[in-house]
C-alpha cells in the first residue's frame, strides 16, 4: 500500500468536483466517508439492488410498472442512490427489453388488461401506435430515474408526445369503432382511453413535484389547488365512464353470444325460456382511484379555504400587491402552458380558476366566509372518515386492486389523516378569533409534501 501510494503523482486527486469533470457543476468540496459510513451506503445499495431483482411482479403491465418507478426513483421519504435508479432503468431498456419482454408484447399485455379486445390489440394499425407508445414509454422512463428537478423540467416535453399519442389513438378508434359496431352493439374507444388516462400521470406528477421543490409562492397555491381539483375530477370521470362503457359492451356482446340461433333449413329450434339474469352493476373503483379521490376532496377544499382567507383580506385593505411584471391571468397562462398543448383534458382557463374562487350555493346565489369555512370543516372530517374506512378495508383485504401497494397507501393514508386534523383544528379556532386576518398564513408541509397544515404565525 505505501508503495501504491508512493507512486501517485500529485495531481491524482482534487479538492473539488468542477476541476476535472466538464460539466456546469459549481465547485463542491469532496468528503471521504469513514469505513463504517461506507459500508452502510453499499448495504443500503444492495438491499435496493434486491427489490429491483425481485420486482418482475410488477412489470406485468405499464400501470403497476410505473408506481413501482415512481415509489422507487422519487419517493419523498426514502430518495434512493442514483447506483440504484440507474440499475432500474437498465433493467427496463437493457436491449430493448423490459425485465425480459419486448416492448411490444408488454404493451399489449397492458392493453388486454386494460380489456381492450384481441382485434384491436393484435390489428396490424394497432402496431405502430405501439411502437410509438413504447418510444414515449422508455423516454418517460429516464425522465423518472433522474434527479427531481430533471424530473420536473423533462415532464413539459413529455406530455407533448403524450398529445401526439392521444391524436393517433383517436384515428384508430375511429377505424376500430365503424368495424365493430353493430345494430345493438356501440363499441367504446378502447385505445383513447388507454392513453387519456395513462396522460394524467405526467400532469399531475408536475404540480406535485412543485410542492416538493417549493416552487409555489403564496399567492400561486389557490390556482394550482384549482387545477389539481380539476385534472383529478377529470380522471375520476374518464375511469368511471371506462369502467361503465366497458361492463356495458361486455354486457351487449354477452347477450349477443347467447342469443338464440337459426338450425338447418331455416327454423328455430324452441328453446326453453331461461329466466332473464339481472344486470351486474359495473365494477366499482379500485383503491388508488378511492386515494386520488381523497386529494381531490383536499384540494378543493384548500381552493376555498385560501380564497376565503384572501377575500378577507382584500375587503381589510391587506391584499397582496400586484406582480410587478405580468398580470395574474398572464402568470397563470405561464404556469400552467404545457397542459394547454394537450388535447385531452381540457385546458381549465383563468376565467374559470376566477368562477371556481367564488362558491355558491345550488340556488346560484353566493356563499358567505362563515358557510364557506363551515363547510371546509365538515369536509376536513368527512375525508378524514373516508380515510379511515380505506384504511379498515386495505387491512382486511376488502379492496381487490392488483395494482396498489398496502405500504404505500397506508403511509398515504395516514399522511391524510394528520392533514385533516390539523387543518381542522385551524377552522375551528379561525372561526373562534372572527376570522382575524391580520396575521400571516403559514404553511406546514412536514405532514404532507402537497398538502400543508395552516396556522397563523404569532
Amino acid at each position: 500500500q505505501e508503495a501504491y501510494h508512493s507512486h501517485l503523482p500529485a495531481h491524482a486527486f482534487e479538492s473539488t468536483v468542477s476541476c476535472r469533470i466538464a460539466q456546469p457543476f459549481p465547485p463542491r468540496p469532496l468528503h471521504i466517508s469513514s469505513f463504517p459510513d461506507s459500508c452502510k451506503a453499499l448495504l443500503s445499495i444492495m438491499d435496493d439492488y434486491k427489490v429491483i431483482l425481485s420486482s418482475d411482479c410488477f412489470a406485468a403491465t405499464w400501470t403497476s410498472l410505473h408506481r413501482f418507478a415512481v415509489r422507487f426513483s422519487a419517493d419523498r421519504q426514502e430518495r434512493h442512490h442514483i447506483l440504484s435508479r440507474s440499475m432500474l432503468l437498465v433493467y427496463m431498456k437493457k436491449n430493448k427489453k423490459i425485465y425480459g419482454s419486448t416492448w411490444k408484447e408488454f404493451i399489449q399485455r397492458s392493453l388486454r388488461s386494460f380489456k381492450v379486445p384481441e382485434k384491436v390489440v393484435t390489428a396490424e394499425p394497432t402496431e405502430t401506435l405501439i411502437m410509438n407508445i413504447s418510444r414515449v414509454l422508455q423516454m418517460y422512463l429516464g425522465i423518472i430515474c433522474g434527479n427531481l428537478s430533471r424530473y420536473r423540467r423533462k415532464l413539459p416535453k413529455n406530455l407533448l408526445d403524450w398529445g401526439v399519442l392521444q391524436q393517433e389513438a383517436a384515428v384508430l378508434d375511429d377505424a376500430f369503432c365503424a368495424a365493430l359496431r353493430s345494430d345493438t352493439v356501440e363499441p367504446p374507444r378502447f385505445l383513447s382511453y388507454w392513453v387519456q388516462e395513462h396522460s394524467f400521470s405526467p400532469m399531475l406528477e408536475f404540480l406535485h413535484l412543485g410542492f416538493e421543490l417549493d416552487l409555489f409562492a403564496q399567492t400561486e397555491m389557490p390556482s394550482v389547488y384549482a387545477y389539481l381539483d380539476y385534472l383529478y375530477l377529470r380522471k375520476h370521470l374518464l375511469v368511471n365512464s371506462k369502467l361503465q362503457v366497458h361492463h356495458q359492451y361486455e354486457s351487449a356482446v354477452g347477450e349477443q353470444r347467447n342469443a338464440p340461433s337459426g338450425g338447418k333449413g331455416g327454423k328455430r329450434k324452441k328453446a326453453r325460456a331461461k329466466p332473464k339474469a339481472k344486470p351486474t352493476p359495473p365494477p366499482g373503483p379500485g383503491v388508488t382511484s378511492q386515494v386520488e379521490q381523497l386529494r381531490r376532496l383536499l384540494s378543493n377544499a384548500f381552493v376555498r379555504l385560501l380564497a376565503t382567507f384572501n377575500g378577507l383580506r382584500a375587503e381589510a385593505g391587506l391584499a397582496p400587491p400586484e406582480p410587478p411584471f405580468g398580470s395574474p391571468e398572464q402568470r397563470y397562462i405561464q404556469r400552467f402552458d404545457c397542459f394547454s398543448r394537450v388535447p385531452q383534458p381540457v385546458f381549465f382557463s383563468y376565467e374559470n380558476f376566477v368562477e371556481q374562487l367564488k362558491p355558491k350555493r345550488d340556488n346560484g346565489s353566493s356563499m358567505g366566509h362563515e358557510e364557506v369555512t363551515k363547510q371546509v370543516g365538515d369536509l376536513m372530517r368527512a375525508i378524514k372518515a373516508h380515510a379511515e374506512g380505506i384504511q379498515k378495508a386495505v387491512a382486511a383485504g376488502a379492496l381487490g386492486d392488483e395494482f396498489y401497494d398496502a405500504h404505500e397507501v397506508g403511509r398515504e393514508l395516514k399522511a391524510i389523516m394528520r392533514v385533516c386534523v390539523a387543518n381542522g383544528v385551524f377552522v375551528a379556532l379561525w372561526e373562534r378569533s372572527w376570522y382575524a386576518v391580520d396575521k400571516k398564513l403559514q404553511m406546514d408541509h412536514s405532514a404532507h409534501t402537497t398538502f400543508p397544515a395552516l396556522s397563523f404565525t404569532k
